[in-house]
């Protein structure tokens, strides 16, 4: 089984490009410009002559690389124009577990049960109005409601900084770990991107002409994922569910899904399943070599070195 790792700097980026795009298995997360704005480097796993990709993000503590699954993102995923054996996968996995020290990595296809199961939420669009209506809870319907009754107005367009400062004052309002400015800006650089290539729409709810919160839905192939933000006053007027709604209303009977994405804020979780989404899984691989010694990502380590040339010890602390 000839398998390889190619570092982003030699990566054929025609076949790269072609594997991707005509791929069984759709992959947002894996278009090239996805991937350079949300993660500081990449590369991919091949197996054959570009038969099999599997792209994934690097990251470097002191001497050691690892494969991290970057912000903004749900997984990586196995791509191929033809059906990709069980054992295929196996082997890229294992190759990468003997390659790197540690992963964290979601496999949007591999086999169900293989490692720790993460659910996000799907929705048909391909069906008419009445269907899609009938799937939102109660509590979405009144939501929508509440929205329109407070003179909410909804926009098509706009500029994607709004969407920014916005993103900004939700993530430092939930204050959620891991979300940093530069991780922020690393998004906005790809909806920009998205924006710029038609394959993203935008939406803007604003109130008494003041933007309260706004939606980029970016587009691969069928499948739709949404990036949302939203301000207290755009929770309070229920503003998402307006937007979310419009959203829906423009693209019904569209053979194609809106991936809510899952979310680590509750509120935001509990609102993408009022829309009738369908619950659906993908794996989540966690590996570590130094698991049953010394784990460097969870924990402060100190390395003592001994400096020849002064003759004295210094210690040098990682801290992830």
């Amino acid at each position: 089984m000839q398998i390889t790792f190619i570092e982003k700097s030699n990566i054929d980026t025609s076949r790269y490009d072609n594997c991707v795009n005509n791929a069984l298995f759709e992959c947002f997360y894996a278009q090239r410009y996805v991937l350079d704005a949300l993660s500081s480097n990449w590369g991919i796993c091949v197996y054959g002559d570009y038969e099999v990709v599997l792209p994934v993000a690097i990251g470097k503590k002191f001497i050691f690389k690892y494969i991290y699954q970057p912000v903004f993102t749900q997984y990586s995923a196995f791509l191929s124009q033809t059906t990709i054996a069980d054992n295929v996968k196996d082997g890229m996995i294992d190759y990468l577990k003997r390659k790197f020290l540690h992963i964290h990595l979601g496999l949007g296809n591999a086999r169900p049960g293989s490692y720790t199961s993460r659910d996000t939420f799907l929705l048909y669009l391909g069906k008419n109005s009445q269907e899609l209506n009938a799937g939102f809870s109660k509590q979405c319907r009144k939501n929508i409601k509440n929205c329109i009754s407070n003179n909410v107005e909804i926009h098509d367009s706009g500029n994607c900084d709004i969407h920014l400062n916005l993103s900004f004052e939700l993530y430092a309002r939930k204050n959620v770990k891991d979300v940093t400015r530069a991780k922020l800006y690393q998004l906005s650089v790809m909806l920009k991107e998205a924006m710029n290539t038609n394959k993203a729409e935008l939406y803007i709810a604003f109130s008494n002409e003041i933007p309260i919160a706004s939606a980029i839905f970016v587009r691969l192939k069928k499948k739709y994922i949404i990036y949302s933000a939203t301000s207290e006053t755009g929770r309070r007027n229920n503003a998402m569910y307006g937007i979310i709604h419009m959203f829906i209303s423009r693209h019904t009977g569209e053979d194609a899904f809106l991936d809510f994405a899952g979310s680590s804020i509750d509120t935001i979780a509990y609102r993408n399943r009022n829309f009738g989404a369908e619950k659906t899984s993908y794996q989540h691989l966690c590996y570590s070599k130094l698991r049953d010694k010394i784990n460097i990502f969870d924990l402060s380590l100190s390395i003592t070195l001994l400096y020849s040339m002064v003759g004295s010890w210094r210690k040098i602390s990682l801290i992830p």
